[in-house]
């Protein structure tokens, strides 16, 4: 994490997605600023696949809009490909390669990787 130590608790850190600064609180997370956006589990872990760092309050925001606007599959060429949203909503990996895989397996069904 880009900190640096403000007092005995606050650290003022980097937003990894904006740039922004903002305050981070991690040995108390009820206290820090990201416990003001109420994220559900799979807003988590769509946030974590893209972002391994601590975020700012507006990012977080606009992720959580960015992941409730995505639709969980289209149609190309007569065939359903689904998002990260539905894969992520399904819960596992089927390791067939999905072209949107949050779960790192790419390549098709002759690439399967175990996880």
């Amino acid at each position: 994490m880009n900190a640096v130590a403000i007092n005995m608790n606050v650290e003022l850190s980097v937003c990894e997605r904006c740039g922004g600064g903002f305050e981070c609180n991690p040995q108390n997370i009820s206290a820090c600023h990201c416990s003001t956006v109420q994220l559900n589990e799979l807003e988590r872990k769509f946030i974590a696949l893209k972002h391994g760092d601590c975020l700012c309050g507006k990012c977080l925001n606009e992720l959580k809009k960015e992941f409730a606007d995505m639709s969980e599959y289209y149609i190309e060429n007569g065939f359903y490909v689904f998002t990260e949203k539905f894969l992520l909503k399904r819960g596992f990996c089927c390791k067939n390669g999905c072209r949107h895989c949050p779960y790192g397996v790419s390549g098709g069904r002759n690439s399967r990787v175990e996880r």
